[in-house]
């Protein structure tokens, strides 16, 4: 057998079999989005007051049937931000399972956890963030997004936009 074929067929059967390692819900696009998540934010941020990645891919898996699966898979494979964002609906959705995993992250917290507020970019300490997580300091988020889920899809329409109103000399 050729070598070169031995190997490649050694390194496909690797990544298969780390692939059947994980659930149906850590190949979701959202969920893999919020894994990558390289801030925890709410609210608009930046000079332009954009929706952060994370944020966007937090409110798409909160409005998601069966929410709590996904929510899972992105706590238990996603870094420091993707935990965080998992925490605050785990608050809102599992108490047991919010305390179980809260207790998880504070037990080998990372050193920083980047947190994004308006323009203002900050490296907090872990506990800080779980901190204000555990006293609900974002519940509202996930309650923004889980009525959000409830509410039928708003038909729309194509409208021209307003005239800019002419600037006079």
């Amino acid at each position: 057998m050729n070598p070169f074929l031995a190997v490649a067929f050694c390194v496909l059967s690797a990544f298969a079999w780390a692939a059947e390692d994980r659930p149906n819900e850590y190949f979701d696009p959202d969920v893999q989005r919020l894994i990558k998540a390289d801030m925890f934010a709410f609210g608009g941020v930046g000079f332009v007051g954009r929706i952060s990645d994370g944020e966007k891919a937090f409110g798409a898996i909160v409005r998601k049937k069966e929410a709590i699966r996904f929510i899972v898979a992105a706590f238990e494979y996603g870094g420091e931000h993707a935990r965080c964002y998992a925490l605050v609906a785990l608050r809102e959705t599992s108490p047991s399972l919010f305390r179980e995993s809260i207790a998880r992250v504070r037990k080998t917290p990372p050193k920083k956890i980047t947190v994004m507020s308006g323009c203002v970019m900050s490296h907090m300490k872990p506990e800080t963030v779980y901190d204000a997580i555990e006293a609900g300091t974002y519940a509202e988020w996930f309650k923004h997004y889980e009525e959000r889920a409830e509410q039928p899809p708003k038909p729309t329409s194509v409208q021209a936009p307003e005239p800019m109103p002419h600037l006079g000399r």
